[in-house]
């Protein structure tokens, strides 16, 4: 699957309306609110369980700017819901925000100030990316759920996966062991390294600028990257954020890919091994935003 399904109960849109509309009464005029939307993600759903309002927010008829403290107030939230009996809990899923009458379509500002996932393309660890971000947008300053929009972040490159061209060797089950004792303690995201360039991986390294710079310097030959996802498969999109972070560090058009993907709680992830290729050429813009449907549960 190319995007994530977003998913929201019908009773919780109907709090987003009475939170606009006792912020605007707090306020006493029609100013952009919003704030911050707290779910889950599954390698494909991303479902909207809860929310936080920001009301230290910025805001004026036609923009709004966050405060810090609601991401802290998120942040607390989502080190401590359901963190027990292995559950990953809860995570920030993006954000929501109310506009004018008639205009759901996000703009330039939001861009600029409120979709931050694009720096996700350039830092130095998006192992710290733990699912997409989705925007809600609600017209009429909130008050108009029925016509409101989601958006998430599109890589404008094409990556195409496909079957190592050879067979794997003894090397790579070495590899996937020592995969394996990353993951339990902690990482998920490394960097796969040879002695030959475009050869077969022989060991692990760090996703860090060091060890780029030290490929970089022909100290070491960087050959692919491996990836963690806590799910039994995972969207196409969300997958490329990684992608096209490694290209932008090596500028490898090729590389090998290990995939691992979490199967039932009590079996071992499974470790996928690909050739990557990056079809696109350079573009002026890395990534855009695209629409997807809203999912309304429960009437």
């Amino acid at each position: 699957m190319e995007y994530p399904i977003v998913q929201a109960p019908a009773v919780l849109l109907g709090e987003f309306v009475d939170a606009s509309r006792n912020f605007l009464e707090h306020r006493g005029g029609f100013v952009e609110c919003g704030g911050l939307l707290i779910g889950s993600f599954d390698g494909v759903r991303c479902s909207v369980e809860n929310f936080i309002l920001d009301d230290q927010a910025i805001s004026t008829p036609t923009s709004i700017v966050f405060s810090a403290e609601v991401f802290e107030r998120a942040q607390a939230v989502t080190s401590t819901e359901g963190r027990g009996n292995g559950n990953r809990g809860k995570e920030i899923l993006g954000t929501w925000h109310g506009h004018p009458p008639g205009h759901a379509q996000y703009s330039s500002t939001d861009e600029a100030t409120l979709f931050q996932e694009q720096m996700r393309i350039r830092t130095d660890d998006p192992g710290l990316a733990l699912s997409p971000r989705v925007h809600v947008i609600i017209p009429n300053y909130g008050l108009d759920v029925d016509d409101l929009r989601v958006f998430t972040m599109q890589v404008r490159a094409e990556y195409v996966i496909g079957s190592l061209t050879y067979s794997l060797s003894q090397n790579f089950a070495f590899l996937e062991e020592e995969i394996l004792h990353s993951i339990r303690g902690g990482t998920s995201l490394g960097l796969l390294v040879s002695r030959s360039q475009g050869g077969e991986p022989l060991s692990l390294e760090r996703y860090h600028p060091k060890q780029f710079l030290k490929g970089e310097e022909g100290k070491i030959s960087i050959v692919g990257l491996w990836k963690h996802f806590p799910h039994s498969q995972v969207v196409n999109e969300f997958e490329k954020v990684f992608f096209e972070n490694y290209y932008q560090k090596t500028r490898m058009e090729k590389f090998i890919y290990a995939r691992v993907l979490q199967g039932p709680a009590e079996k071992c992830p499974s470790v996928e091994w690909y050739d990557c290729r990056r079809s696109a050429s350079e573009l002026s813009s890395i990534t855009t935003f695209v629409e997807l449907d809203m999912e309304v549960t429960g009437g």
